[in-house]
């Protein structure tokens, strides 16, 4: 899985950036042309690990932001305890964003055999480490032991040297079949990748997109090399590989998704169409283009049929399209729910449905129809850098993936005849567009709260070692006699210094601030939890 690679940051689909390991693979396997995922990074790695919708599991709202102490529930058996159960062993590799705030949300807690990565949603490709607000520490784990022998290490590397020496032990023991999650922490931000590869596309003028190309060859290069220990260790020809990115790319950051509309972080294409292909020598067919639809739920029953499991028995919203991708029979889909998101709610005075509250931001994608509803997002077309690089910079720079500023609630695109959506069917369609607000509602109806915690202030590294990872529900070292005098004779200091000092002032009052070069004069207000609501805007990550 690739992080944030976005729709046109692979050669097969016309870039400028050059992919031939992903482009071979997916020329001898099925490549997914109507493949979706969730706008975000956890939340569609939830769907993955779950096999179903983020409405059903409570990560519909955002991200999860480092203080903030959620996951993917614990209720809810994992592609990887799945296929432990069936005698597979189990390895992840990478990026995590599914939960630490307590150790049973770790990797090796949700049916992992072994975990090597990092727990949060993004942070420093050498260092490990991740600054959040006020707070920094590194992330990066053995299994549930804090690690840091990696420092300086460029990450697409460190995670493609554990792949192969993973399948190289997994050579010497035979009859036990294996899954790896790779999950790589390229291309998300921040853009930091080796000289030499920046070096390959020394031609593009664009900083950004130059840097993110470089960071993408790394990612070409590192899949190469864990196909090739495939090969070398013996088991190649009992393969199935599945590559997918989490959700669209961040044009902000070097990415893009031309000719789709949007970003990351949105609900049009840009966002929530996936790069992905399956491929191995498994498939009976190579060479082929799928239209069908596909879900990112639908790789745990998939996978879990391939495994040998009954995954009927499975009580998710993912549907097994190995038939469809394997022989080209038509997908057991007809319809996929992008996300609803009651708690992001657009600013019109009234839904335009009574059947459905169009203020809500949501999506549904239905045969060749395309509806939304509340605020998508960043709703432009950013030009192909390829073709014009100052243009591709000047626009990209002004992406803030938050409000859309548009009139309507109510969006209805063929995807079919109009990808890059275009044209607004809604006035000319009534009634389709009313049946689709008809199965939202229904969803609705099925849908559990999304969950979203407050921040809890233990979750400073500072607190741990100077490591991210768990930080409720831990025991705290009793103090001793001695420690209870110490401190108390610390806060009589105190007092005694501070009462020969001008008693400080309020933090509720508000305080002036010298007068700026324009002569304007600021103001201050200086809240008693003026840090929360810093870190309230820290959590809305790119």
């Amino acid at each position: 899985m690739a992080d944030d690679l976005g729709y046109n940051d692979v050669s097969y689909h016309g870039s400028e950036i050059w992919t031939p390991n992903l482009d071979q693979l997916a020329v001898m396997g099925v490549r997914l042309e109507n493949y979706y995922t969730a706008p975000q990074c956890a939340p569609s790695r939830a769907q993955f690990l779950s096999g179903r919708y983020s409405i059903h599991t409570g990560t519909q709202h955002a991200n999860f932001a480092p203080c903030r102490p959620v996951g993917l529930s614990l209720e809810y058996p994992t592609l990887a305890e799945e296929m432990q159960k069936l005698n597979y062993s189990t390895h992840m590799i990478g990026k995590w964003h599914l939960g630490h705030h307590k150790e049973d949300y770790m990797p090796t807690n949700r049916g992992f055999d072994t975990f090597r990565g990092f727990l949060l949603g993004s942070g420093d490709h050498y260092k490990h480490s991740k600054k959040y607000g006020n707070r920094d520490g590194i992330d990066f784990y053995e299994g549930t032991t804090p690690f840091n022998n990696t420092y300086g290490m460029y990450s697409t590397h460190v995670f493609t040297r554990r792949a192969e020496n993973i399948i190289k032990l997994h050579a010497k023991d035979e009859g036990k079949p294996m899954f790896i999650w790779l999950s790589y922490q390229a291309v998300h931000t921040p853009t930091q990748v080796p000289a030499n590869y920046e070096a390959m596309y020394r031609h593009i003028p664009d900083k950004n997109r130059r840097r993110l190309a470089g960071m993408v060859a790394a990612l070409d290069e590192g899949v190469g090399r864990v196909v090739q220990a495939l090969k070398d260790a013996g088991v190649y020809d009992n393969s199935v590989i599945v590559f997918s990115t989490d959700n669209g790319g961040q044009a902000g950051a070097g990415s893009s998704n031309y000719p789709l509309r949007g970003n990351k972080n949105t609900q049009f294409e840009a966002g929530v169409k996936g790069v992905g292909f399956v491929s191995g020598p498994v498939l009976s067919r190579s060479g082929a283009v799928s239209e069908e639809l596909i879900h990112i739920t639908d790789w745990m029953p998939t996978l879990i049929h391939l495994a040998g499991g009954d995954e009927s028995q499975l009580d998710i919203d993912g549907v097994n399209q190995w038939p469809s991708i394997n022989s080209g029979t038509s997908s057991p889909r007809e319809e996929i729910l992008l996300n609803m998101d009651e708690l992001e709610v657009s600013s019109h005075p009234r839904s335009q449905s009574t059947v459905f509250d169009t203020r809500i931001q949501a999506g549904i994608r239905w045969q060749n129809w395309k509806l939304l509803t509340g605020d998508p997002g960043y709703h432009l077309w950013v030009p192909s850098p390829s073709q014009d690089y100052s243009l591709y910079n000047s626009i990209a720079e002004g992406i803030t993936n938050r409000k859309a500023a548009l009139n309507e609630t109510v969006f209805l695109y063929n995807i079919n005849l109009d990808r890059a959506e275009t044209l607004n069917f809604v006035d000319m369609m009534p009634d389709l567009a009313a049946n689709l607000l008809a199965k939202l509602s229904a969803y609705q109806n099925t849908s559990v709260s999304a969950y979203n915690p407050p921040y809890d202030r233990r979750c400073n590294p500072s607190k741990n070692g100077g490591f991210w990872g768990p930080y409720v529900g831990k025991i705290r070292k009793s103090k001793t006699k001695s420690e209870d005098e110490n401190r108390q004779q610390q806060r009589e200091n105190r007092r005694k210094l501070e009462s020969t000092k001008e008693p400080p002032r309020d933090r509720t009052e508000t305080v002036p601030i010298i007068e700026s070069n324009n002569g304007q004069c600021l103001l201050l207000n200086m809240l008693k939890r003026e840090e929360e609501r810093i870190e309230e805007i820290c959590d809305q990550e790119k």
